[in-house]
Protein backbone atom coordinates (compact mmCIF):
# COMPACT_ATOMS: atom_id res chain seq x y z
CA UNK A 1 0.00 0.00 0.00
CA UNK A 2 2.95 2.65 0.89
CA UNK A 3 4.50 2.09 -2.84
CA UNK A 4 0.56 3.15 -4.41
CA UNK A 5 0.66 6.52 -2.15
CA UNK A 6 3.22 8.42 -3.54
CA UNK A 7 2.20 8.32 -6.66
CA UNK A 8 -1.32 9.11 -5.63
CA UNK A 9 0.43 12.14 -3.79
CA UNK A 10 2.19 13.25 -6.64
CA UNK A 11 -0.52 13.48 -9.09
CA UNK A 12 -2.47 15.29 -6.72
CA UNK A 13 0.41 17.75 -6.35
CA UNK A 14 0.12 18.33 -9.63
CA UNK A 15 -3.43 18.58 -10.47
CA UNK A 16 -3.78 21.14 -7.63
CA UNK A 17 -0.81 23.35 -8.62
CA UNK A 18 -2.01 22.77 -12.29
CA UNK A 19 -5.82 23.92 -11.17
CA UNK A 20 -4.30 26.92 -9.67
CA UNK A 21 -3.24 28.52 -12.70
CA UNK A 22 -5.41 31.09 -14.45
CA UNK A 23 -4.45 29.61 -17.73
CA UNK A 24 -5.99 26.35 -16.88
CA UNK A 25 -8.92 27.94 -14.91
CA UNK A 26 -9.64 29.96 -17.99
CA UNK A 27 -9.10 26.28 -20.34
CA UNK A 28 -12.08 24.61 -18.23
CA UNK A 29 -14.74 27.36 -18.27
CA UNK A 30 -17.28 28.49 -20.93
CA UNK A 31 -16.06 30.97 -23.12
CA UNK A 32 -18.87 33.51 -23.94
CA UNK A 33 -18.91 35.78 -27.05
CA UNK A 34 -20.79 38.89 -27.24
CA UNK A 35 -23.85 37.18 -29.01
CA UNK A 36 -24.05 34.58 -26.55
CA UNK A 37 -23.76 37.28 -23.68
CA UNK A 38 -26.97 38.93 -24.68
CA UNK A 39 -28.59 36.12 -24.52
CA UNK A 40 -28.31 36.38 -20.44
CA UNK A 41 -29.76 39.80 -19.88
CA UNK A 42 -32.62 39.35 -17.81
CA UNK A 43 -35.70 39.45 -20.01
CA UNK A 44 -36.29 35.58 -20.49
CA UNK A 45 -37.90 34.61 -16.77
CA UNK A 46 -36.57 31.28 -15.52
CA UNK A 47 -33.09 32.51 -17.93
CA UNK A 48 -29.68 33.46 -15.65
CA UNK A 49 -28.71 36.57 -15.82
CA UNK A 50 -24.98 37.04 -16.71
CA UNK A 51 -22.51 39.95 -17.39
CA UNK A 52 -19.05 40.77 -18.45
CA UNK A 53 -16.56 42.37 -16.17
CA UNK A 54 -12.59 42.26 -17.10
CA UNK A 55 -12.68 39.80 -19.41
CA UNK A 56 -15.18 37.33 -16.79
CA UNK A 57 -17.98 36.36 -16.86
CA UNK A 58 -20.71 36.66 -13.75
CA UNK A 59 -23.36 34.72 -12.40
CA UNK A 60 -25.96 37.93 -11.11
CA UNK A 61 -29.26 35.68 -11.07
CA UNK A 62 -29.17 35.74 -7.44
CA UNK A 63 -27.97 39.41 -6.82
CA UNK A 64 -30.30 41.91 -5.43
CA UNK A 65 -28.55 44.36 -7.29
CA UNK A 66 -29.71 43.65 -11.00
CA UNK A 67 -33.11 43.52 -10.90
CA UNK A 68 -34.64 41.95 -13.80
CA UNK A 69 -31.78 42.13 -15.60
CA UNK A 70 -30.71 45.73 -14.46
CA UNK A 71 -28.79 47.31 -12.07
CA UNK A 72 -29.23 50.57 -12.05
CA UNK A 73 -29.34 52.09 -15.57
CA UNK A 74 -26.67 49.43 -16.60
CA UNK A 75 -28.55 46.03 -18.44
CA UNK A 76 -26.98 42.58 -17.91
CA UNK A 77 -26.15 40.34 -20.88
CA UNK A 78 -23.13 42.59 -21.99
CA UNK A 79 -19.66 43.94 -21.05
CA UNK A 80 -19.96 46.22 -18.22
CA UNK A 81 -15.79 47.33 -18.04
CA UNK A 82 -15.76 50.43 -19.19
CA UNK A 83 -19.01 51.31 -16.54
CA UNK A 84 -16.88 50.75 -13.44
CA UNK A 85 -15.16 54.04 -13.46
CA UNK A 86 -18.54 55.99 -13.36
CA UNK A 87 -19.58 53.72 -10.76
CA UNK A 88 -19.82 55.19 -6.94
CA UNK A 89 -17.87 51.94 -5.52
CA UNK A 90 -15.07 49.88 -6.75
CA UNK A 91 -15.25 46.34 -8.10
CA UNK A 92 -15.64 44.39 -4.88
CA UNK A 93 -19.67 43.89 -5.20
CA UNK A 94 -19.12 42.32 -8.38
CA UNK A 95 -16.16 40.18 -7.69
CA UNK A 96 -18.00 38.53 -5.07
CA UNK A 97 -20.12 36.93 -7.38
CA UNK A 98 -20.07 33.68 -8.74
CA UNK A 99 -17.16 33.42 -12.21
CA UNK A 100 -19.01 30.91 -14.19
CA UNK A 101 -17.12 31.89 -17.56
CA UNK A 102 -14.74 33.99 -20.22
CA UNK A 103 -15.81 36.91 -22.20
CA UNK A 104 -14.42 37.41 -25.45
CA UNK A 105 -16.23 40.40 -27.06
Amino acid sequence: MQSFRAPVAVVAVFILTFMADASYIDYIMKKFTEDELKEFDGSEEGKPIYFAYNGKVYDATDSPLFMEGMHFEHPAGCDLTEYMDEAPHDDEPIIELKVIGTYEG
